[in-house]
């Protein structure tokens, strides 16, 4: 029988509302990038990384601008906006999304790798932070064998969670994704099972982020792993949707960006479930919940 991992959603405490938005704060950090659309600019909310519409502009942007501030310039909706004096407006009432690919691309390969060789499952966090308009991650704790844990903090006043990562000032960042390895069972009898779990679906269901599995049951250190996901929507898996950067590192042709995917998966998927959460984890620091998992 294949061996089960555990994703596990743990240490939920309340955040407070922040009152400022990026405004004109925004600055490259790192090797931050700027994402290009080939048509259009795309608007998300300040306070909840959510998609709130585009517009019709012959190139664009992936911009954060507060909800309000974009309801207030253009009422309708997610109709396409085509008047050249409210795109102006827009635009100088948001600020460009940029991703932080080398930390993002580092820390997926470092997952893969970790979990290799401490034969435990490691995981990150990926984030978009409000105050700078950047997307990047972190590496969070490591779990066990077979389990890994989910841990954050609830935002009710906003509706987002915030991973529990040493990142200030915390409450300006937004959960986005999630991804952790697929470590070689303790158990050498036993095969690791590449499917996402049930704990995933369960994780991705209840947070409404996209989660990712990363083939570490073997091979060597610095090689290129499998990428798998959770659909927070439709809770369905994929399986060898990407590859970690491998021993090529910065120079390797990384044909899908899990950084802007998790964005558009957050983006258009619910607010976190409240409700989901306390019943799958007590809302206590530190609390564990027992789940079902994968391999």
């Amino acid at each position: 029988m294949p061996g089960k991992h555990l994703l596990q959603i743990c240490a939920l405490i309340a955040l407070a509302l922040i009152n400022s938005g990026c405004g004109h704060e925004l600055y490259v950090l790192n090797d931050a990038y700027t994402p290009q659309l080939t048509h259009g600019n795309q608007y998300y909310s300040y306070r909840t990384a959510k998609y709130l519409g585009s517009d019709n502009s012959d190139s664009g942007n992936y911009r954060i601008i507060d909800s309000m501030t974009y309801k207030r310039i253009w009422p309708r909706g997610r109709e396409i906006i085509t008047d050249k004096n409210i795109i102006r407006a827009l635009r100088d009432s948001s600020c460009i999304i940029t991703i932080d690919s080398r930390q993002v691309q580092s820390d997926l390969q470092k997952v893969r790798d970790y979990s290799l060789e401490f034969k435990v499952e490691f995981e990150m966090y990926i984030f978009l932070n409000r105050r700078t308009g950047e997307i990047s991650s972190r590496l969070g704790k490591s779990g066990d064998d077979s389990s890994s844990c989910v841990e954050f903090k609830q935002n009710r006043t906003d509706g987002i969670t915030t991973p529990d990562i040493e990142y200030p000032p915390k409450v300006d960042l937004v959960l986005i994704g999630q991804a952790h390895g697929h470590p070689p069972a303790a158990d050498i009898r036993k095969k690791v099972d590449t499917a996402m779990s049930p704990a995933d679906k369960m994780v991705a269901r209840c947070l409404q982020i996209p989660v990712y599995g990363i083939d570490a049951m073997e091979g060597e250190w610095g090689e290129s792993g499998n990428i798998h996901r959770v659909d927070p929507v439709s809770l369905e898996e994929s399986l060898n949707i990407a590859k970690t950067q491998g021993n090529a590192g910065a120079r390797a042709d990384i044909k899908r960006d899990i950084a802007l995917e998790a964005l558009e998966k957050w983006s258009r998927s619910g607010l976190p479930d409240f409700k989901c959460i306390e019943k799958s984890n007590p809302p206590r620091p530190g609390t564990y919940a027992p789940s079902t998992a994968h391999n």
